[in-house]
Protein backbone atom coordinates (compact mmCIF):
# COMPACT_ATOMS: atom_id res chain seq x y z
CA UNK A 1 0.00 0.00 0.00
CA UNK A 2 1.43 3.29 -1.17
CA UNK A 3 1.45 6.06 1.52
CA UNK A 4 -0.66 8.96 1.16
CA UNK A 5 -0.32 12.54 2.72
CA UNK A 6 -2.08 14.11 5.01
CA UNK A 7 -4.03 17.04 4.64
CA UNK A 8 -1.87 18.99 6.34
CA UNK A 9 0.78 17.52 4.43
CA UNK A 10 -0.95 18.61 1.26
CA UNK A 11 -1.59 22.43 2.30
CA UNK A 12 1.89 22.99 3.23
CA UNK A 13 3.49 21.42 -0.56
CA UNK A 14 0.98 23.69 -1.81
CA UNK A 15 1.73 27.07 -0.20
CA UNK A 16 5.21 26.67 -0.42
CA UNK A 17 4.16 26.02 -3.96
CA UNK A 18 2.51 29.04 -4.16
CA UNK A 19 5.40 30.98 -2.24
CA UNK A 20 7.88 29.38 -4.73
CA UNK A 21 6.09 31.27 -7.49
CA UNK A 22 5.79 34.48 -6.11
CA UNK A 23 9.42 35.60 -6.84
CA UNK A 24 8.85 34.64 -10.55
CA UNK A 25 5.84 35.73 -11.04
CA UNK A 26 7.61 39.24 -9.63
CA UNK A 27 10.34 38.95 -11.67
CA UNK A 28 7.83 38.60 -14.96
CA UNK A 29 5.81 41.24 -13.88
CA UNK A 30 8.90 44.20 -13.55
CA UNK A 31 10.11 42.36 -16.61
CA UNK A 32 6.99 43.24 -18.51
CA UNK A 33 6.54 46.78 -16.60
CA UNK A 34 10.21 47.45 -17.88
CA UNK A 35 9.78 45.85 -21.67
CA UNK A 36 6.52 48.20 -22.24
CA UNK A 37 8.27 51.30 -20.58
CA UNK A 38 11.31 51.26 -22.78
CA UNK A 39 8.45 51.16 -25.71
CA UNK A 40 6.61 53.65 -24.54
CA UNK A 41 9.66 56.03 -24.06
CA UNK A 42 11.12 55.28 -27.70
CA UNK A 43 7.63 55.77 -29.50
CA UNK A 44 7.17 58.80 -26.87
CA UNK A 45 10.84 60.26 -28.35
CA UNK A 46 9.96 59.50 -31.77
CA UNK A 47 6.54 61.35 -32.02
CA UNK A 48 7.87 64.11 -30.18
CA UNK A 49 10.39 64.63 -32.36
CA UNK A 50 8.22 64.49 -35.61
CA UNK A 51 5.55 66.31 -33.91
CA UNK A 52 8.51 69.32 -33.50
CA UNK A 53 9.92 68.86 -37.12
CA UNK A 54 6.21 68.69 -38.77
CA UNK A 55 6.61 72.10 -39.47
CA UNK A 56 10.04 73.48 -40.63
CA UNK A 57 10.30 72.45 -44.24
CA UNK A 58 7.75 74.23 -47.27
CA UNK A 59 5.28 71.87 -48.50
CA UNK A 60 6.84 70.40 -51.71
CA UNK A 61 4.98 70.05 -54.43
CA UNK A 62 2.82 67.02 -54.30
CA UNK A 63 1.98 68.11 -50.60
CA UNK A 64 0.38 70.89 -51.97
CA UNK A 65 -1.39 68.90 -54.58
CA UNK A 66 -2.77 67.19 -51.62
CA UNK A 67 -3.86 70.18 -50.00
CA UNK A 68 -5.52 71.58 -53.20
CA UNK A 69 -7.61 68.46 -53.55
CA UNK A 70 -8.63 68.21 -49.66
CA UNK A 71 -10.09 72.08 -49.02
CA UNK A 72 -11.95 71.59 -52.43
CA UNK A 73 -15.49 70.46 -52.81
CA UNK A 74 -15.95 66.64 -52.83
CA UNK A 75 -17.02 66.95 -57.14
CA UNK A 76 -14.00 68.86 -57.68
CA UNK A 77 -12.02 67.06 -55.40
CA UNK A 78 -12.48 63.61 -58.03
CA UNK A 79 -12.08 65.84 -60.73
CA UNK A 80 -8.55 67.50 -59.53
CA UNK A 81 -7.54 63.99 -58.52
CA UNK A 82 -7.70 62.40 -62.04
CA UNK A 83 -6.61 66.01 -64.07
CA UNK A 84 -3.23 65.77 -61.86
CA UNK A 85 -2.59 62.73 -59.82
CA UNK A 86 -5.11 59.69 -60.98
CA UNK A 87 -4.38 57.98 -57.55
CA UNK A 88 -6.95 56.19 -55.13
CA UNK A 89 -9.23 58.52 -53.35
CA UNK A 90 -8.63 57.51 -49.79
CA UNK A 91 -5.91 59.42 -49.06
CA UNK A 92 -7.81 62.76 -50.37
CA UNK A 93 -11.59 62.15 -48.83
CA UNK A 94 -9.56 61.60 -45.57
CA UNK A 95 -7.60 64.92 -45.96
CA UNK A 96 -10.86 66.35 -46.91
CA UNK A 97 -12.49 65.76 -43.63
CA UNK A 98 -9.20 66.79 -41.82
CA UNK A 99 -8.62 70.41 -43.48
CA UNK A 100 -12.51 70.83 -42.17
CA UNK A 101 -12.13 70.76 -38.61
CA UNK A 102 -8.84 73.25 -39.18
CA UNK A 103 -9.69 75.80 -42.52
CA UNK A 104 -6.78 77.27 -42.18
CA UNK A 105 -4.73 74.35 -42.39
CA UNK A 106 -1.01 74.86 -41.63
CA UNK A 107 2.10 73.07 -43.06
CA UNK A 108 1.57 71.60 -39.37
CA UNK A 109 -1.63 70.85 -39.39
CA UNK A 110 -1.55 69.17 -42.37
CA UNK A 111 1.17 66.92 -41.68
CA UNK A 112 -0.41 65.87 -38.27
CA UNK A 113 -2.38 62.75 -39.58
CA UNK A 114 1.02 61.21 -41.05
CA UNK A 115 2.66 62.09 -37.71
CA UNK A 116 -0.19 60.50 -36.17
CA UNK A 117 -0.12 57.11 -38.16
CA UNK A 118 3.92 57.28 -37.81
CA UNK A 119 3.06 56.92 -34.20
CA UNK A 120 0.49 54.53 -34.67
CA UNK A 121 2.71 52.29 -36.98
CA UNK A 122 5.64 51.88 -34.71
CA UNK A 123 2.99 50.44 -31.97
CA UNK A 124 1.58 47.92 -35.07
CA UNK A 125 5.64 47.15 -35.47
CA UNK A 126 5.58 45.92 -31.80
CA UNK A 127 2.47 43.91 -32.69
CA UNK A 128 3.91 42.24 -35.79
CA UNK A 129 7.89 41.63 -34.50
CA UNK A 130 6.55 40.31 -30.88
CA UNK A 131 4.32 37.53 -33.41
CA UNK A 132 7.12 36.72 -35.62
CA UNK A 133 10.35 36.76 -33.15
CA UNK A 134 9.29 37.95 -29.34
CA UNK A 135 9.79 40.89 -27.41
CA UNK A 136 13.20 41.14 -28.09
CA UNK A 137 12.51 41.49 -31.45
CA UNK A 138 9.67 43.83 -30.65
CA UNK A 139 12.01 46.22 -28.87
CA UNK A 140 14.88 46.14 -31.93
CA UNK A 141 12.45 46.23 -34.14
CA UNK A 142 10.86 49.79 -32.41
CA UNK A 143 14.12 51.33 -31.92
CA UNK A 144 15.51 50.73 -35.03
CA UNK A 145 11.79 52.37 -36.43
CA UNK A 146 12.13 55.54 -34.29
CA UNK A 147 15.89 56.14 -35.64
CA UNK A 148 14.45 54.95 -39.66
CA UNK A 149 15.34 58.21 -42.29
CA UNK A 150 12.28 57.26 -44.02
CA UNK A 151 10.12 56.87 -40.37
CA UNK A 152 11.90 60.88 -39.85
CA UNK A 153 10.83 61.85 -43.62
CA UNK A 154 7.02 60.50 -44.06
CA UNK A 155 5.96 61.13 -40.50
CA UNK A 156 6.48 64.61 -42.18
CA UNK A 157 4.51 64.71 -45.45
CA UNK A 158 1.50 65.24 -46.20
CA UNK A 159 0.82 62.46 -48.24
CA UNK A 160 -0.31 59.09 -48.24
CA UNK A 161 2.37 56.72 -47.66
CA UNK A 162 2.36 56.98 -43.67
CA UNK A 163 -1.03 55.81 -43.51
CA UNK A 164 -0.54 53.13 -46.36
CA UNK A 165 2.40 52.08 -44.52
CA UNK A 166 0.49 51.79 -41.12
CA UNK A 167 -2.68 49.62 -42.62
CA UNK A 168 -0.42 46.95 -44.20
CA UNK A 169 1.62 46.73 -41.80
CA UNK A 170 -1.97 45.45 -39.55
CA UNK A 171 -3.05 43.43 -42.63
CA UNK A 172 -0.05 41.64 -42.03
CA UNK A 173 -0.41 41.32 -38.23
CA UNK A 174 -3.71 40.54 -38.43
CA UNK A 175 -3.49 37.36 -40.40
CA UNK A 176 -0.48 35.80 -37.89
CA UNK A 177 -2.33 37.17 -35.12
CA UNK A 178 -5.55 35.00 -36.28
CA UNK A 179 -3.11 32.09 -36.65
CA UNK A 180 -2.40 31.95 -32.78
CA UNK A 181 -6.15 32.52 -32.24
CA UNK A 182 -8.37 29.85 -32.38
CA UNK A 183 -11.93 31.51 -30.48
CA UNK A 184 -10.96 35.16 -32.27
CA UNK A 185 -9.84 33.88 -36.05
CA UNK A 186 -12.33 35.40 -37.99
CA UNK A 187 -12.10 38.91 -35.67
CA UNK A 188 -8.64 39.15 -36.00
CA UNK A 189 -9.03 37.69 -40.27
CA UNK A 190 -11.58 40.48 -40.32
CA UNK A 191 -9.45 43.06 -39.18
CA UNK A 192 -6.68 42.20 -41.27
CA UNK A 193 -9.34 42.25 -44.54
CA UNK A 194 -10.54 46.00 -43.55
CA UNK A 195 -6.78 47.16 -43.39
CA UNK A 196 -5.46 45.51 -46.54
CA UNK A 197 -8.53 47.22 -48.52
CA UNK A 198 -8.30 50.16 -46.90
CA UNK A 199 -4.33 49.86 -47.90
CA UNK A 200 -5.43 49.66 -51.15
CA UNK A 201 -7.78 52.99 -51.28
CA UNK A 202 -4.15 54.57 -50.34
CA UNK A 203 -2.36 53.73 -53.37
CA UNK A 204 -1.54 50.99 -56.04
CA UNK A 205 1.91 50.02 -54.54
CA UNK A 206 -0.13 48.09 -51.87
CA UNK A 207 -0.10 45.49 -54.11
CA UNK A 208 3.13 44.67 -53.55
CA UNK A 209 2.80 43.39 -50.31
CA UNK A 210 -0.90 42.42 -50.14
CA UNK A 211 0.34 39.56 -53.49
CA UNK A 212 2.57 37.76 -51.48
CA UNK A 213 0.65 38.27 -48.13
CA UNK A 214 -2.43 37.56 -49.86
CA UNK A 215 -0.35 33.73 -51.34
CA UNK A 216 0.56 33.11 -47.33
CA UNK A 217 -3.18 33.18 -46.07
CA UNK A 218 -4.24 30.99 -49.19
CA UNK A 219 -2.25 28.25 -48.71
CA UNK A 220 -2.27 28.27 -44.70
CA UNK A 221 -4.05 25.13 -43.67
CA UNK A 222 -4.23 26.73 -40.23
CA UNK A 223 -7.50 28.58 -41.88
CA UNK A 224 -10.78 26.82 -43.02
CA UNK A 225 -11.36 27.07 -46.56
CA UNK A 226 -14.03 29.37 -45.87
CA UNK A 227 -11.78 31.56 -44.09
CA UNK A 228 -9.15 31.57 -47.28
CA UNK A 229 -11.94 32.43 -49.65
CA UNK A 230 -13.40 35.36 -47.63
CA UNK A 231 -10.06 36.93 -47.17
CA UNK A 232 -8.91 36.45 -50.66
CA UNK A 233 -11.89 37.84 -52.57
CA UNK A 234 -12.95 40.36 -50.09
CA UNK A 235 -9.49 41.73 -50.40
CA UNK A 236 -8.91 41.16 -54.61
CA UNK A 237 -12.63 43.25 -55.01
CA UNK A 238 -11.41 45.97 -53.70
CA UNK A 239 -8.16 45.37 -55.55
CA UNK A 240 -9.80 45.49 -59.13
CA UNK A 241 -12.10 48.25 -58.58
CA UNK A 242 -8.80 50.59 -58.59
CA UNK A 243 -7.16 48.55 -61.92
CA UNK A 244 -8.51 51.14 -64.26
CA UNK A 245 -7.52 54.10 -62.48
CA UNK A 246 -3.72 52.08 -62.48
CA UNK A 247 -3.99 52.12 -66.44
CA UNK A 248 -5.84 55.14 -67.24
CA UNK A 249 -2.70 57.06 -64.80
CA UNK A 250 -0.09 55.19 -66.78
CA UNK A 251 -1.49 56.30 -69.96
CA UNK A 252 -1.98 59.72 -68.66
CA UNK A 253 2.14 60.60 -69.10
CA UNK A 254 1.96 61.48 -65.46
CA UNK A 255 4.95 59.53 -64.50
CA UNK A 256 7.61 61.02 -67.45
CA UNK A 257 10.05 62.47 -64.01
CA UNK A 258 10.76 58.69 -63.54
CA UNK A 259 12.99 58.39 -66.53
CA UNK A 260 15.45 60.63 -64.68
CA UNK A 261 14.47 60.38 -61.17
CA UNK A 262 13.73 56.30 -60.95
CA UNK A 263 15.77 55.28 -63.26
CA UNK A 264 18.44 52.22 -63.34
CA UNK A 265 21.36 53.75 -61.54
CA UNK A 266 23.01 52.49 -58.07
CA UNK A 267 21.84 55.21 -56.65
CA UNK A 268 18.32 54.50 -56.96
CA UNK A 269 18.47 50.71 -56.76
CA UNK A 270 20.49 51.31 -53.06
CA UNK A 271 17.63 53.99 -51.81
CA UNK A 272 14.83 51.31 -52.95
CA UNK A 273 16.40 48.52 -51.22
CA UNK A 274 17.56 49.75 -48.53
CA UNK A 275 14.58 52.07 -48.74
CA UNK A 276 14.31 52.17 -44.35
CA UNK A 277 17.66 54.25 -44.77
CA UNK A 278 16.54 56.38 -47.36
CA UNK A 279 15.87 60.13 -46.47
CA UNK A 280 14.41 62.99 -48.30
CA UNK A 281 17.35 63.30 -50.29
CA UNK A 282 18.98 60.73 -52.43
CA UNK A 283 21.90 59.94 -50.45
CA UNK A 284 25.58 59.23 -52.13
CA UNK A 285 25.39 56.04 -53.95
CA UNK A 286 27.89 54.96 -51.46
CA UNK A 287 25.78 55.38 -49.12
CA UNK A 288 22.30 54.19 -49.99
CA UNK A 289 24.62 50.93 -51.22
CA UNK A 290 24.96 50.48 -48.21
CA UNK A 291 21.93 51.01 -46.59
CA UNK A 292 20.74 48.35 -49.19
CA UNK A 293 23.20 45.69 -48.26
CA UNK A 294 22.30 45.92 -44.52
CA UNK A 295 18.59 45.13 -45.81
CA UNK A 296 19.45 42.13 -47.85
CA UNK A 297 22.29 41.06 -45.32
CA UNK A 298 19.30 40.90 -42.56
CA UNK A 299 16.63 38.99 -45.38
CA UNK A 300 19.22 36.16 -45.66
CA UNK A 301 19.96 35.49 -41.78
CA UNK A 302 15.96 35.31 -41.79
CA UNK A 303 15.83 32.81 -44.36
CA UNK A 304 18.05 30.92 -41.88
CA UNK A 305 15.16 30.83 -39.13
CA UNK A 306 13.25 27.89 -40.96
CA UNK A 307 9.90 29.48 -39.50
CA UNK A 308 7.11 30.39 -42.14
CA UNK A 309 6.47 33.69 -40.38
CA UNK A 310 9.93 34.96 -40.74
CA UNK A 311 9.96 33.88 -44.68
CA UNK A 312 6.70 35.82 -44.69
CA UNK A 313 8.19 38.72 -43.30
CA UNK A 314 11.55 38.69 -45.06
CA UNK A 315 8.80 37.86 -48.58
CA UNK A 316 6.96 41.45 -47.71
CA UNK A 317 10.34 43.31 -47.50
CA UNK A 318 11.98 42.68 -50.61
CA UNK A 319 8.50 42.55 -52.71
CA UNK A 320 8.24 46.31 -53.73
CA UNK A 321 11.72 46.66 -54.06
CA UNK A 322 11.92 43.51 -56.39
CA UNK A 323 8.61 44.68 -58.02
CA UNK A 324 10.43 48.08 -58.87
CA UNK A 325 13.41 46.90 -59.88
CA UNK A 326 11.82 44.71 -62.65
CA UNK A 327 9.16 47.42 -63.66
CA UNK A 328 12.53 49.06 -64.49
CA UNK A 329 14.40 46.13 -66.16
CA UNK A 330 11.00 45.88 -68.56
CA UNK A 331 11.58 49.50 -69.69
CA UNK A 332 9.22 51.50 -67.32
CA UNK A 333 11.44 53.05 -64.76
CA UNK A 334 9.92 52.97 -61.27
CA UNK A 335 13.02 53.36 -58.78
CA UNK A 336 11.54 55.98 -56.60
CA UNK A 337 11.87 55.81 -52.64
CA UNK A 338 8.43 56.30 -51.70
CA UNK A 339 7.24 53.40 -54.41
CA UNK A 340 9.11 50.98 -51.99
CA UNK A 341 7.87 52.41 -48.46
CA UNK A 342 5.39 49.92 -48.64
CA UNK A 343 7.71 47.57 -47.66
CA UNK A 344 9.88 49.42 -44.80
CA UNK A 345 8.28 47.89 -41.93
CA UNK A 346 8.58 44.92 -43.10
CA UNK A 347 12.33 45.56 -43.75
CA UNK A 348 12.23 47.21 -39.94
CA UNK A 349 10.95 44.18 -38.76
CA UNK A 350 13.28 41.58 -40.55
CA UNK A 351 16.14 43.98 -39.69
CA UNK A 352 15.25 43.27 -36.26
CA UNK A 353 14.61 39.58 -36.33
CA UNK A 354 18.34 39.14 -37.89
CA UNK A 355 19.39 41.42 -35.32
CA UNK A 356 18.26 38.81 -32.62
CA UNK A 357 19.28 35.85 -34.05
CA UNK A 358 23.21 36.61 -33.75
CA UNK A 359 25.28 36.04 -30.83
CA UNK A 360 25.29 39.10 -28.45
CA UNK A 361 28.45 40.47 -29.29
CA UNK A 362 27.98 40.41 -33.13
CA UNK A 363 24.49 41.98 -32.47
CA UNK A 364 25.49 44.74 -30.46
CA UNK A 365 28.29 45.84 -32.95
CA UNK A 366 25.24 45.40 -35.85
CA UNK A 367 22.88 47.71 -34.05
CA UNK A 368 25.53 50.03 -33.46
CA UNK A 369 26.40 50.10 -36.87
CA UNK A 370 22.59 50.70 -38.01
CA UNK A 371 21.80 53.37 -35.26
CA UNK A 372 24.78 55.83 -36.89
CA UNK A 373 24.07 54.69 -40.41
CA UNK A 374 20.90 55.63 -39.74
CA UNK A 375 21.30 58.39 -37.44
CA UNK A 376 24.02 60.27 -40.11
CA UNK A 377 21.27 60.25 -42.42
CA UNK A 378 18.52 61.65 -40.43
CA UNK A 379 20.77 64.45 -39.80
CA UNK A 380 21.76 64.84 -43.65
CA UNK A 381 17.84 64.74 -44.49
CA UNK A 382 17.09 67.59 -41.62
CA UNK A 383 19.84 70.24 -42.90
CA UNK A 384 18.28 73.25 -44.85
CA UNK A 385 19.99 72.24 -48.16
CA UNK A 386 17.74 69.38 -47.95
CA UNK A 387 14.25 70.29 -47.41
CA UNK A 388 12.39 70.58 -49.94
CA UNK A 389 12.19 73.76 -52.81
CA UNK A 390 11.60 76.53 -49.79
CA UNK A 391 8.61 78.60 -51.90
CA UNK A 392 7.47 79.87 -47.79
CA UNK A 393 11.36 81.40 -47.28
CA UNK A 394 11.61 83.21 -50.92
CA UNK A 395 7.76 84.41 -50.70
CA UNK A 396 8.31 85.99 -47.07
CA UNK A 397 11.42 87.94 -48.26
CA UNK A 398 9.69 89.06 -50.63
CA UNK A 399 7.22 90.28 -48.80
CA UNK A 400 9.50 91.65 -45.90
CA UNK A 401 11.11 93.68 -48.34
CA UNK A 402 8.39 94.50 -50.74
CA UNK A 403 7.32 98.00 -51.73
CA UNK A 404 3.50 99.37 -53.19
CA UNK A 405 3.75 99.10 -56.43
CA UNK A 406 6.69 96.42 -57.22
CA UNK A 407 5.91 93.62 -59.74
CA UNK A 408 6.59 90.37 -58.29
CA UNK A 409 7.12 87.28 -61.54
CA UNK A 410 7.52 83.36 -60.66
CA UNK A 411 9.40 81.54 -62.91
CA UNK A 412 8.99 77.62 -63.07
CA UNK A 413 7.09 74.95 -64.55
CA UNK A 414 3.48 74.00 -64.21
CA UNK A 415 3.71 72.02 -60.66
CA UNK A 416 4.95 75.25 -59.25
CA UNK A 417 1.37 76.58 -59.55
CA UNK A 418 0.50 74.14 -56.80
CA UNK A 419 2.78 75.49 -54.49
CA UNK A 420 2.08 79.32 -55.37
CA UNK A 421 -1.79 78.60 -54.79
CA UNK A 422 -0.67 77.80 -51.26
CA UNK A 423 1.75 80.11 -50.35
CA UNK A 424 0.51 83.36 -51.92
CA UNK A 425 -2.65 83.72 -50.08
CA UNK A 426 -0.63 83.52 -46.26
CA UNK A 427 2.30 85.62 -47.29
CA UNK A 428 1.31 88.28 -50.08
CA UNK A 429 -2.15 88.13 -49.51
CA UNK A 430 -2.61 91.81 -51.42
CA UNK A 431 -0.26 91.15 -54.22
CA UNK A 432 -0.52 89.41 -57.15
CA UNK A 433 2.16 87.08 -58.48
CA UNK A 434 2.50 86.27 -62.22
CA UNK A 435 3.73 82.76 -62.81
CA UNK A 436 5.37 82.46 -65.97
CA UNK A 437 6.64 78.93 -67.51
CA UNK A 438 10.77 78.38 -67.35
CA UNK A 439 12.21 79.97 -70.41
CA UNK A 440 15.63 81.92 -71.95
CA UNK A 441 15.92 85.44 -70.04
CA UNK A 442 15.37 87.37 -73.49
CA UNK A 443 12.07 85.42 -74.11
CA UNK A 444 11.03 85.92 -70.17
CA UNK A 445 11.57 90.03 -70.74
CA UNK A 446 9.26 90.02 -73.97
CA UNK A 447 6.28 88.01 -71.94
CA UNK A 448 3.57 90.56 -71.34
CA UNK A 449 4.01 91.46 -67.48
CA UNK A 450 7.34 92.42 -67.40
CA UNK A 451 7.63 94.22 -70.65
CA UNK A 452 4.81 95.96 -68.98
CA UNK A 453 6.79 96.70 -65.26
CA UNK A 454 10.12 97.51 -67.45
CA UNK A 455 8.19 100.04 -69.06
CA UNK A 456 6.41 101.59 -66.62
CA UNK A 457 10.22 101.34 -65.03
CA UNK A 458 8.84 99.60 -61.63
CA UNK A 459 10.91 97.19 -59.52
CA UNK A 460 11.05 93.81 -60.33
CA UNK A 461 10.97 90.60 -58.38
CA UNK A 462 11.68 87.47 -59.70
CA UNK A 463 11.39 84.26 -57.54
CA UNK A 464 13.37 81.51 -60.01
CA UNK A 465 12.10 77.82 -59.45
CA UNK A 466 13.29 76.83 -62.83
CA UNK A 467 14.21 73.03 -63.66
CA UNK A 468 16.29 72.90 -65.20
CA UNK A 469 18.33 75.53 -64.67
CA UNK A 470 17.28 78.75 -66.52
CA UNK A 471 18.99 81.96 -65.40
CA UNK A 472 17.30 84.46 -63.64
CA UNK A 473 16.78 87.71 -66.47
CA UNK A 474 18.05 91.02 -65.83
CA UNK A 475 16.07 93.69 -67.45
CA UNK A 476 18.27 96.30 -69.44
CA UNK A 477 18.79 99.55 -67.80
CA UNK A 478 17.79 97.86 -64.22
CA UNK A 479 20.49 96.94 -61.79
CA UNK A 480 20.10 93.93 -59.06
CA UNK A 481 19.38 95.22 -55.51
CA UNK A 482 18.34 91.94 -54.01
CA UNK A 483 19.30 88.65 -53.99
CA UNK A 484 18.79 85.49 -51.94
CA UNK A 485 18.59 81.59 -53.25
CA UNK A 486 18.32 78.67 -50.65
CA UNK A 487 19.82 75.29 -52.04
CA UNK A 488 17.42 72.37 -52.67
CA UNK A 489 19.62 69.46 -53.65
CA UNK A 490 17.25 68.19 -56.42
CA UNK A 491 16.86 70.87 -58.38
CA UNK A 492 19.78 73.09 -56.91
CA UNK A 493 17.94 76.01 -55.86
CA UNK A 494 15.20 78.51 -55.58
CA UNK A 495 16.28 81.92 -55.89
CA UNK A 496 14.85 85.53 -55.35
CA UNK A 497 15.99 88.42 -56.84
CA UNK A 498 15.40 92.42 -56.82
CA UNK A 499 16.04 94.73 -59.94
CA UNK A 500 15.09 98.28 -59.91
CA UNK A 501 15.57 100.40 -62.62
CA UNK A 502 18.81 103.10 -62.68
CA UNK A 503 16.26 106.13 -63.18
CA UNK A 504 14.56 105.07 -59.81
CA UNK A 505 15.77 106.24 -56.78
CA UNK A 506 18.11 104.06 -55.46
CA UNK A 507 17.23 102.21 -52.23
CA UNK A 508 20.35 99.93 -50.12
CA UNK A 509 20.31 96.21 -50.51
CA UNK A 510 18.26 94.48 -47.40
Amino acid sequence: MTDQPGSGELLASRALRLFDGLPRTRVRDRSTSLYWAVVATLVTAAGALWLVRSGSSSLFTDEAVSWLEGRSRLQLLVALNRKDELNPLGYPLLLHEWIRLVPGSSEWWLRLPSVLAAISLMVALVWLASLVAGRKAALVAVLVAAVSPLMFEYAQMARAYMLLMLAVTIAAAGVLQAERSQGSRWRWLTLSAVAAAAAQCLHYSAWCVLLPLGLYVATRSTFSIRARLAWTSAVAVVGLAWIPLLLEQMNAGHTGFLTYSANLTPGHVGDVFGDAFSGRIHQPPLRSLLGAGIVVAAALACLAARRRQVHLVVALAIAAPVALLLATLAGHPSLLIRYAAVSVPFMLVSLAVAMVMLPTPPAAAVVVGVLILSLWNVRAADQPTSQYQNYRGGLTYVAAHYRPGDVVVALGGQLMVFDLDYYVPRILPHMHVFELPPAPPHVVLSMAPVRAATRAHKTIWFINSSFPHTPTPHPSGYILTASRRWAFIDTRWLKVARFSDTRAARSPSP
